[in-house]
């Protein structure tokens, strides 16, 4: 007589089983949505260091302006230290600004240049631009020389 038992050879995956592969999966998507909102944060911080850097080159090129339209030197630093252009008597005063705003702070330099064996002396003034970003958590900071005028 034949056994009326049936082999059943697919049994399943037990609770214990199902458990650990929920976990491992847990993990992974946990893992996965953090890095994805890290890169979201960086995405972000970088395009407003991007605003930073465009506003203080902007910044830049209106001093250039200031000073080549002046037409002589002493009136090149009247018109720099205008409170209301962003200028900062101290430099450390440069870096407490607003978002965004940018602030300069400027001295009077002489500087060497050098072309092939030829070395001249330029007259100018050595320029910082700083713009906060980040609630003034970080900034941009952005040098440059910019020769006198000269005068006719």
């Amino acid at each position: 007589m034949k056994s009326l038992r049936m082999h059943n050879e697919d049994k399943g995956m037990t609770l214990v089983e199902v458990l650990v592969a929920m976990v491992i999966l847990l993990i992974l998507v946990v893992a996965f949505t953090s890095f994805i909102g890290w890169n979201f944060t960086s995405i972000f911080i970088m395009g407003e260091k991007s605003k930073a850097i465009a506003s203080a080159m902007e910044k830049t090129d209106q001093l250039y302006a200031l000073v080549w339209n002046a037409g002589d030197p002493t009136t090149a630093e009247y018109l720099l230290k205008n409170p209301e252009m962003g200028w900062k008597e101290a430099y450390e005063d440069i870096f407490d600004g607003t978002d965004g705003i940018p602030e300069y702070y400027y001295e009077k330099r002489t500087v060497e240049v050098e072309d092939g064996s030829y070395i001249s002396y330029e007259e100018g003034f050595e320029v910082t631009v700083v713009v906060s970003y980040r609630e003034g958590m970080h900034h941009v900071e952005l040098e440059s020389f910019i020769k006198e005028p000269e005068t006719s």
